[in-house]
């Protein structure tokens, strides 16, 4: 990277997948950048990851992200990890930053293992599935969260595996949540017309 450029966020998602991949992590792109990669269109200024991040990996992993201009500590993912919480990597070329996490539980373990491959001019990028992102966005349940699980719901419309989204959601505890999203996307669409 040219330390003269500023670093667009489009440029944060490549270069941590290209991280990703050289030092064969598990990973998923999620939260805002998710979303927009299935179709609803929001801002975001940061990049949400969760990865499945291994004691032995963690040191290379820092030297790979400062070779590469972004800032972490390594203790501050040490104690992430520990403490099943997350960690920030920061871009020195922009005001970006990246949340991440560790794969904690089996939600995050089934986020990676069903992620997407999404070609980001010639870089392939590994992104939490539709289905997933929704999920996500129902345990979470901010207002941003719903109207984001809604525009997704929306825009993939008939490409969902349904039966995937609702055996989920009633694992988690919030089959309900989806409920009241699918009344309120009747009630869009019923208006619509």
């Amino acid at each position: 990277m040219n330390k003269d450029k500023k670093r667009t966020l489009e440029d944060i998602v490549t270069d941590i997948a290209k991280i990703m991949k050289k030092l064969d992590i598990d990973y998923a792109i999620i939260g805002g950048i998710a979303v927009v990669c299935w179709g609803n269109i929001r801002t975001t200024r940061d990049v949400d990851i969760i990865m499945d991040l291994k004691q032995e990996k963690i040191q290379k992993f820092v030297d790979v992200l400062r070779a590469n201009d972004f800032s972490v500590e390594e203790y501050e993912i040490q104690e992430a990890l520990k403490e099943k919480s997350h960690f920030t990597i920061f871009d020195t070329l922009s005001v970006y930053h990246i949340d991440a996490k560790g794969a904690y539980g089996a939600g995050e373990k089934q986020t990676i293992k069903t992620e997407r491959k999404i070609d980001n001019n010639g870089v392939e990028i590994l992104v939490a599935s539709p289905e997933d992102t929704i999920i996500n966005k129902l345990l979470f349940a901010r207002e941003q969260d719903i109207n984001d699980a809604i525009g997704i719901y929306l825009r993939q419309t008939g490409k969902l595996n349904e039966k995937y989204i609702e055996e989920n959601v009633k694992k988690r505890g919030v089959y309900d949540e989806l409920l009241k999203i699918k009344e309120k996307i009747k009630k869009y669409c019923k208006n619509d017309k």
